[in-house]
């Protein structure tokens, strides 16, 4: 989901703990932009196998599914989970999940800049990487490259 709310302190994703994008994704968020890394928001949802690049990750492609940070840079972490909960509850994939520019759910985008700044940081470094450079599953993730089983 787009980071309406504005900038975090943090950024999270579903499906932590499964490749080596983690490390990418920890490095550029904390060298550059000095943001912490928070678990998923929700694991009991299963959020990560429901996701739109699951047919890669079946074949072997490490993937993530990058979601807005939870701490407000400004109004903290209660307000941010509250005001989230308010616009699942009454917005998201409901006729009023629209774009405000105005009143009581305007948008601010300032944190979808960040988050999809560190997308491109993230898709500029993996695309320079060649070969055994790729981020790999770890051993532990129920997805693997076929080539990587072997070993």
């Amino acid at each position: 989901m787009l980071n309406v709310f504005g900038r975090t302190k943090d950024i999270s994703w579903y499906g932590q703990g499964k490749s080596e994008l983690d490390e990418l994704v920890e490095r550029i968020a904390k060298n550059k932009q000095n943001r912490s890394i928070s678990k998923d928001p929700a694991p009991e949802l299963g959020l990560f196998y429901r996701s739109d690049h699951l047919e890669f990750m079946k074949v072997g492609v490490p993937g993530l599914f990058l979601a807005m940070g939870f701490e407000h840079v400004e109004k903290g972490k209660e307000w941010l989970v509250k005001r989230n909960e308010e616009w699942t509850r009454s917005c998201y994939h409901k006729p009023q999940d629209v774009v405000y520019l105005e009143g009581d759910w305007k948008w601010e985008l300032s944190g979808a800049v960040e988050d999809l700044l560190l997308m491109y940081e993230m898709c500029e470094e993996l695309c320079s990487m060649k070969g055994e450079e790729l981020p790999k599953w770890y051993s532990s993730a129920e997805f693997q490259r076929p080539e990587d089983e072997k070993k």
